[in-house]
């Protein structure tokens, strides 16, 4: 697997300094259990900022941050153990989803609950704590593609099964396309095999067809 979009620096230590939000945070976590690049980059970053807090004196770091750092590290490095069903498709589907997304998506075994939304689409709207972006799995069939449309903020779109392409280029499992509200596009899956993605976005997308207006209040995306 060649993984060739990445997150970008500015995201990347965002995520190591703690500054995103937890739907922003798994997106970037989930992109980086695919990608040893990324991991690379944060774990130099976070070697840089090591030192640079080695260089405050003792009494500058109150007790409290230390034990905050020591928990981020403990949750960092937890292995989740593999959930296990009755049910065939949650089976084959978990082997999809990298750490630490299986904690968000089965839930004391539950199976995957897709809802239709139209236009070739299914949707899973992921429960996560409100910071005002959301959380979805989106899955599209083949050969079938999300109206065109453009944004309000940011959109990180991580592929893990499948592949896409639109008008910024081509995305396969571990790519993480980001665009924004300068951004207009109709991605589309590869013929062959649906595409599931992670999709994060800060506001409802901005619809550029009279299809795609009226269906948006009854699709929720």
């Amino acid at each position: 697997m060649t993984i060739k979009h990445h997150p970008g620096d500015g995201l990347l230590l965002d995520y190591v300094t703690g500054s995103l939000g937890e739907v922003a945070s798994l997106a970037v976590a989930v992109h980086l259990a695919l990608c040893p690049e990324c991991r690379r980059q944060v774990n130099l970053m976070e070697a840089v900022g090591g030192s640079l807090l080695n260089t405050f004196p003792d009494e500058a770091l109150k007790e409290e941050v230390f034990g905050n750092v020591l928990e981020q590290i403990n949750s960092d490095r937890e292995v989740l153990t593999p959930v296990r069903s009755n049910d065939v498709s949650t089976e084959a589907e978990f082997r999809i989803f990298p750490s630490p997304l299986p904690r968000y998506l089965f839930e004391n075994g539950k199976s995957l609950q897709w809802r239709w939304i139209g236009f070739g689409i299914n949707q899973i709207v992921i429960s996560t704590s409100s910071d005002g972006n959301v959380a979805r799995l989106m899955r599209i069939e083949s050969g079938r593609s999300v109206p065109s449309h453009s944004h309000r903020g940011v959109e990180l779109t991580l592929v893990l099964s499948g592949s896409f392409y639109d008008q910024t280029g081509s995305y396969a499992r571990g790519d993480m396309q980001v665009v924004d509200e300068t951004i207009d596009h109709d991605p589309r899956a590869e013929h062959g095999v649906d595409c599931i993605c992670l999709v994060v976005t800060e506001g409802p997308l901005r619809f550029n067809s009279l299809v795609g207006k009226v269906a948006q209040p009854f699709v929720g995306i």
